[in-house]
């Protein structure tokens, strides 16, 4: 199956280094810029669906990509980027400073690592998974998403490099 995967536009968190999960900031005026590219790469390709994240910053992205490939948006909550927990609106300064302990907890094993009140790597992992394990491997997908979603494939498949979006084989 063929995948194209895009991380959602900049948002003020993004630029202010805060720590986003399931929380919903809004999208900056480079973000804007970023959609008018991204429309212009993609008025030339094909997909058979468009998947996105139900979260505001990559639902956009993909309702503004949909636009110039005429293709309906699937919504697939598997797609969200990882629950945060507590460390949700927060910059690392922020939980280094609150949250120290459970800061050195998550940096000795991420993998390992629940963020309380928020999702554990592995159900975080473990959902991607059964999202692509459900894919029709003949069909070539536009996947728009966030960073953890796309490190975690980017990493499961081997693929090194990675751009405003990544077109990937697997």
């Amino acid at each position: 199956m063929k995948l194209i995967l895009i991380r959602h536009v900049e948002t003020e968190a993004n630029i202010r280094g805060i720590f986003s999960g399931w929380s919903n900031y809004n999208i900056t005026e480079n973000g804007l810029k970023q959609i008018n590219v991204l429309k212009k790469i993609f008025k030339n390709k094909y997909a058979d669906y468009i998947i996105s994240s139900p979260l505001y910053r990559a639902y956009y992205t993909a309702l503004e990509i949909s636009k110039v490939l005429n293709n309906k948006i699937i919504i697939d909550e598997r797609m969200k980027e990882i629950n945060f927990g507590i460390f949700d609106g927060k910059t690392i300064e922020e939980i280094k400073e609150k949250y120290y302990n459970e800061y050195m907890l998550w940096m000795e094993d991420y993998r390992k690592y629940c963020f309380p009140k928020g999702e554990c790597y592995t159900s975080f992992f473990k959902r991607i998974d059964e999202f692509l394990s459900k894919l029709d491997k003949n069909k070539r997908y536009i996947i728009v998403t966030h960073g953890g979603v796309i490190n975690y494939i980017m990493e499961k498949y081997s693929y090194i490099k990675f751009d405003r979006y990544t077109e990937v084989e697997i």
